[in-house]
């Protein structure tokens, strides 16, 4: 009788074992994340301030306050929570695809294993690269275009109808009369408030701490807000613009889902000459059946960047574009390595 094979590299896995190998490996990528979210719960702080960077720059440029808005009680620290969570998992995402591609392997032959190890510090190198092109350079550009999309939008003063004359609707607004009416005082750049004898002086930068009952109005053009401060509180009061018809401020959990799942969808992305490269080296594909579908494959890249993407041009462009990029290196790289032996 022939001995059987001793190394179990040699032996193929049935479909029990591979269930088994599988769970066994999705224990060890969660176990290992654990410490990373940890981190990242302590660091939650830290973490919301890197995330909400590109917005508050964004929203300075256009006078607007750069804060978000949350309409649960719960929302914002949820949110945080959710955001750790999402901030553990990429750190992460080295280990976890180490513990994937180790259940792959399971089912591969052993000169197939050393081409997938080959590529395994690669492969966490390109994610976290596209999560680094996304946050330093598309998210600004989409953010920007969101935001700059709202200015002018108010449009001239509407004008009645002779309908809304008829019912005396009109769109000239009463003018209180000079008794009433209180306006700040140019010369001495202070606010007067008639019949009180208080007066505020509206500075241009931040005053030292005021002590007793005085206040100081503060008006920062930069981030377009009016900043009240007493004795022992601070009041900031946003302003929106007066042209627009929209006020740019986002809801927090709508705006860390935005950020979190398309840095993913860039990640993803950038493994594309990878698997490009893996599939040629494996023998799955040949180099040139990647050349002779070229066009199908572009389409497809516009199609999953216009269904992945925020929704506009801007963004669908700025993913499309790398991805064909990334294509064709992954092609010509499989080119480069295809004649080197798997060893």
């Amino acid at each position: 009788m022939a001995k059987l094979p001793t190394d179990p590299q040699q032996v193929r896995m049935s479909f029990s074992e591979h269930l088994e190998e599988l769970r066994k490996r999705i224990i060890y990528a969660l176990l290992g994340s654990f410490g990373f979210i940890a981190v990242c719960m302590v660091y939650h702080k830290e973490i919301i301030y890197i995330v909400s960077r590109p917005y508050k720059v964004v929203a300075k440029a256009h006078n607007l306050p750069g804060v978000f808005t949350v309409l649960q009680p719960q929302e914002a620290f949820l949110t945080s929570i959710m955001l750790a969570l999402q901030a553990g998992l990429i750190l992460s995402s080295p280990w976890i695809i180490f513990q994937l591609w180790q259940f792959v392997a399971a089912g591969l032959f052993p000169s197939e294993r050393k081409i997938v190890y080959r590529y395994l510090a690669p492969m966490s190198l390109l994610f976290l690269i596209g999560v680094a092109f996304f946050y330093f350079i598309v998210l600004p550009i989409v953010l920007n275009f969101f935001v700059a999309f709202t200015a002018n939008t108010a449009g001239p003063a509407p004008t009645p109808t002779w309908i809304e004359r008829a019912m005396g609707i009109s769109s000239k607004s009463k003018v209180p009369s000079s008794e009433s009416k209180s306006e700040p005082s140019t010369q001495n750049s202070e606010l007067r408030i008639q019949d009180s004898g208080l007066s505020l002086p509206v500075l241009d930068f931040d005053p030292p701490r005021p002590e007793g009952n005085e206040a100081f109005i503060y008006r920062d053009a930069r981030d377009g807000r009016v900043k009240i401060l007493t004795h022992d509180t601070t009041y900031v009061v946003p302003v929106s613009p007066e042209n627009s018809l929209f006020s740019a401020q986002w809801r927090y959990d709508d705006y860390l889902s935005f950020v979190m799942f398309t840095a993913l969808v860039f990640g993803l992305a950038f493994e594309l000459p990878l698997v490009i490269m893996i599939l040629v080296r494996v023998g799955v594909v040949q180099v040139q059946t990647f050349r002779k579908i070229r066009k199908y494959a572009y389409f497809t890249i516009v199609v999953i960047s216009v269904i992945a993407s925020p929704g506009d041009f801007m963004s669908i462009a700025l993913l499309t574009i790398p991805l064909l990029f990334l294509y064709e290196f992954g092609i010509l790289a499989a080119t480069l390595t295809r004649q080197r032996p798997a060893t």
